[in-house]
């Protein structure tokens, strides 16, 4: 049996778990930041609430 396997190009999307210091980071950030913000999908934690 013989495979051909051919180069080509990739592409696609990769959605990342959040993390608790990614989220609490974004949060400062955002607090720090002018006008409005928006955390996408933060991680829902009790540290989180703390933080916020």
């Amino acid at each position: 049996m013989k495979v051909l396997i051919s180069k080509s190009d990739i592409s696609g999307r990769v959605t990342a778990p959040s993390s608790k210091s990614y989220t609490i980071r974004g949060l400062m950030c955002a607090a720090l930041a002018r006008g409005e913000s928006e955390v996408v999908r933060p991680l829902a934690s009790d540290d989180t609430e703390a933080a916020i």
